[in-house]
């Protein structure tokens, strides 16, 4: 099989999706904003991500690499250029040691000191190795460490430590929805990197040297690679957001926000004309104005062409099946939001009444004739 045919399997259904969506005729739901957390979780991220950069970027520390010799070079030669290396780095240090360490800081006189015990440490071969394998840290700092399994345990909890960290990390900053995919991503990707981390540290045969024969730390070169992984794991994180998708709990809400909207309205509606008709001259107003909105409507209803025409419009629709389906609808809908939790329960009297001032809004008032109204009065 290809490059090309697997290309073509991985991304063909991909493309077959976007070239959906593209041809799509429907018009897409708006963008839902981003919110003060969404921003703040994207600048976390990218701070995650360079830190993690900085922290690679630092050198470590390995004497064969700073000695430029191989890890199987012969004593001689790891003498050799320990000698030429010492004098270079600490001026008026001689082969017999005669480096006046009275005079030097304090500083100089320990650095001195822990590159000569380093230096008789790695004149065996299988020190070497285990240098370069696990570091210059567990290979100086670890008091008790003889055996492989030895430096193996001490450098564990340092690695679990960073994987664990970055988890966090990713966890604080994927709290939003738009990110919330990166936590199952995040976690699966980190799984992998510490497979790949925990097998060419301790199981794997790699290569102790570089391209050009010297010395190179498999530890400092993982550290490298994993920190760089984290970074760019951070980073995707922070710039790859989840598809503003309409779910149907946001769709549900969005239609109980709506249908909240039409109830206030309603409720507006009936205050206002509570308020209307308590007040004589507003009274008087409020049934000229209807007066003449009714003569409108029956001088519209009356017209021949008006008459026809809403004729042709109602034969293309079946009314009563209309009105049996949209109130399913509505049951349906409001089941679901008192299924799911949205809701704790819908009071049919205010549903009624939402519906009632709806159609109140709706269709023309007809005003109430003065006699009913001076027997209110």
């Amino acid at each position: 099989m290809s490059w090309l045919n697997v290309a073509l399997w991985v991304g063909l259904p991909f493309l077959i999706s976007k070239a959906r969506e593209y041809f799509k005729k429907t018009t897409p739901r708006p963008p839902r904003p981003k919110t003060s957390l969404d921003t703040f979780s994207t600048f976390f991220l990218v701070f995650v991500a360079c830190a993690n950069i900085l922290v690679a970027t630092i050198p470590s520390q390995n004497l064969l690499r700073d000695l430029r010799v191989h890890p199987e070079s012969p004593s001689f030669v790891v003498r050799n250029n320990f000698r030429q290396y010492m004098s270079a780095k600490f001026p008026g240090w001689t082969q017999e040691g005669a480096y006046d360490l009275r005079q030097a800081d304090p500083a100089t006189r320990d650095r001195v000191e822990e590159l000569e015990r380093l230096y008789e440490l790695l004149k065996s071969t299988d020190n070497r190795r285990m240098y370069l394998r696990y570091g210059h840290d567990a290979f100086t700092k670890c008091n008790w460490c003889v055996e492989p399994s030895d430096f193996m345990i001490y450098i564990v909890p340092s690695l679990v430590l960073s994987y664990a960290m970055t988890m966090v990390f990713i966890g604080l900053g994927t709290l939003t929805w738009r990110k919330t995919q990166w936590r199952t991503y995040g976690a699966v990707a980190l799984t992998g990197i510490a497979v790949v981390d925990a097998y060419v540290i301790f199981l794997s045969e790699a290569a102790l040297v570089d391209r050009h024969g010297v010395s190179s730390s498999l530890y400092d070169t993982m550290y490298g690679w994993r920190r760089w992984s984290f970074a760019a794991l951070a980073l995707a994180a922070a710039f790859i957001d989840k598809k503003d998708e309409w779910t149907e709990a946001d769709i549900l809400k969005d239609v109980l926000a709506k249908n909240q909207v039409i109830y206030n309205r309603a409720q507006a509606f009936r205050l206002a004309r509570a308020a209307t008709l308590s007040d004589g001259t507003l009274r008087r107003k409020f049934m000229e104005h209807y007066k003449e909105k009714e003569v409108l409507n029956d001088a519209v209803s009356r017209d021949l062409e008006y008459k026809e025409t809403r004729e042709k419009v109602l034969q293309k629709y079946n009314l009563n099946q209309l009105i049996t389906e949209a109130q399913a609808l509505c049951e349906h809908i409001v089941q679901a939001a008192i299924d799911e939790g949205v809701v704790s329960g819908v009071d049919r009297r205010e549903t009624d009444a939402s519906e009632e001032g709806t159609a109140s809004s709706d269709a023309p008032v007809s005003e109430p004739t003065p006699t009913a109204a001076n027997k209110r009065k």
